[in-house]
């Protein structure tokens, strides 16, 4: 559909500068090609964890060592331009 055109030319950026936040990059490509998302339910959904499985998790790194916000800003620091559109996806949906 185009929401991720241009993903595959990109793949080095984002070994770089977002390694473990592909959620992140992702939104920031569909913004760039002019796409917006939305949750598709009102409450997030959580999944059964696997005991012993967690020693390590995205979710440590990137929520709990703030890595998510490094990777964003890295996001904005390459792309200046998707700050904007950001934040007027922002104001879009808490209307």
């Amino acid at each position: 559909s185009g929401s991720l055109k241009g993903l595959e030319y990109d793949k080095d950026k984002f070994l770089s500068y977002s390694p473990s936040a592909d959620d992140l990059w992702f939104k920031f490509v569909t913004l760039r090609n002019g796409f917006t998302t939305r949750s598709v339910t009102k409450k997030n959904i959580h999944f059964i964890t696997i005991p012993d499985t967690q020693s390590f998790s995205l979710r440590q790194s990137n929520l709990d060592d703030n890595k998510n916000d490094i990777q964003l800003k890295s996001i904005i620091y390459i792309y200046p331009e998707i700050k904007e559109i950001l934040f007027e996806e922002y104001l879009t949906i808490n209307r």
